[in-house]
């Protein structure tokens, strides 16, 4: 398998050869050399998360110290004995900051928006050794855990979708999502100690689950250290030697740990790729942003299949089943052409259209288009659709991969 697997080439460009019903690709090498190969099919799996982001801050390049995007940490990198700044309260930079300021000499966290940071029993816990022998002697127990443990997140589900009933009443987005917001506020009062100038700041304005949930990573915990700062004041420029705040204050910092997160819309990065008749992926979606029929394809641009595309990411559950969902897909499309003697399949416009227009009509009354929230989360892109998350629920976007349904292609011999 491995002779199979090209380490350190990069794809940047694939073009469409009309005649041939094939990819003809230029590939690219860690040390600048190029190279040229045809593919009947293209399976794009750079994901969602394949372009950290560095934000054009004043003088972010005339930094002297270290700046380290999360995704750039490695062993050469530390922070024993230095003044470290942590910029960003997203999954990763919640994630690593307890374990940042148990060597740093003195922490700045920098957050721009407060975010719901739950808790979560026996986070990062090892396995007991009851739950080892359960695995590893019980047959299909393995099986039925790991289902539990996706299936156990369905009921989130119901804290996404908008209720004007409940509105009308005078709550703010339904029921259950509002008695979440109270007991996530009493968990941020009972976990800050009681620090009311911590509390009035880290109290988020948007609903839980508007933005990505977070587990609670000793979060709360570390900002009450001694050595640990919270920055509010926006960011306004780096200097050499550290970060003003718009409140005009210099903080200085040796190393800049930047949990800046993803370029979230800039789908397959860094492949061009032109369809047919010279269509640019990135003109066919100039419009809206990204978009596909279940995440997977776009029109004119055939045997091209998409995993972790647009709109993908399901409402609840892991991110794992739905690779197997998607890779199956993909494959059984794949094995149809080759057994029916077709050398090419493009998903019908008009089925792209309805689906993508269904999706945005069902994606106005969740949560992740609140009003509070729209602006402050990488759901929701530039042109104000949601472009990230699948608004179906889980069992109903399942069922558009199962059966197969082979009709809604169109098939080149």
């Amino acid at each position: 398998m491995w002779d199979r697997i090209r380490f350190g080439v990069e794809v940047k460009r694939a073009v469409w050869n009309e005649e041939a019903k094939s990819w003809h690709l230029e590939l690219e090498s860690k040390d600048g050399s190029r190279e040229e190969l045809d593919a009947n099919v293209v399976v794009a799996a750079s994901g969602l998360f394949n372009l950290p982001k560095i934000p054009d801050i004043p003088g972010i390049h005339d930094f002297e110290g270290e700046l380290v995007h999360t995704t750039q940490w490695g062993p050469e990198h530390t922070v024993k004995g230095k003044r470290a700044a942590v910029i960003g309260n997203g999954s990763t930079g919640v994630q690593l900051l307890s374990r940042i300021a148990e060597d740093a000499d003195h922490v700045d966290v920098y957050v721009r928006t407060p975010q719901w940071v739950i808790p979560r029993e026996n986070y990062g816990q090892p396995i007991t050794a009851e739950q080892r022998w359960l695995l590893d002697t019980i047959p299909y127990y393995w099986n039925w855990y790991i289902y539990s443990m996706y299936a156990m997140a369905f009921g989130t589900q119901a804290l996404q979708e908008r209720d004007p009933e409940w509105q009308a009443k005078g709550g703010y987005f339904n029921e259950r999502n509002d008695a979440l917001r109270a007991n996530l506020t009493e968990y941020i009062k009972t976990k800050l100690d009681g620090r009311q100038d911590l509390i009035d700041q880290l109290i988020p304005d948007h609903p839980p689950y508007a933005r990505r949930p977070i587990v609670d990573n000793n979060w709360y915990a570390t900002l009450l250290k001694d050595h640990v700062d919270l920055v509010r004041s926006p960011i306004a420029s780096f200097t050499k030697t550290g970060i003003v705040t718009e409140d005009g204050t210099e903080r200085p910092a040796d190393i800049v740990v930047a949990a800046f997160g993803f370029e979230v819309e800039k789908y397959l990065w860094p492949t061009e790729y032109i369809g047919r008749r010279g269509l640019r992926l990135e003109d066919e979606w100039e419009a809206l942003g990204a978009r596909a029929y279940l995440s997977v394809t776009v029109p004119g641009f055939p045997n091209l299949f998409i995993q972790y595309g647009p709109n993908s990411q399901s409402r609840s559950g892991a991110i794992f089943a739905w690779l197997e969902i998607w890779a199956r897909y993909t494959a059984q499309n794949i094995a149809h052409m080759l057994s029916h003697g077709y050398r090419a399949m493009e998903v019908d416009r008009d089925v792209y259209e309805r689906y993508n227009a269904r999706m945005d009509e069902v994606a106005k009354d969740l949560i992740w288009v609140d009003p509070a929230a729209k602006d402050k989360n990488y759901y929701v892109n530039s042109h104000g659709r949601s472009s990230v998350n699948s608004p179906f629920r889980v069992k109903e976007y399942y069922s558009m991969f199962v059966p197969q349904r082979y009709e809604e292609y169109r098939f080149d011999e």
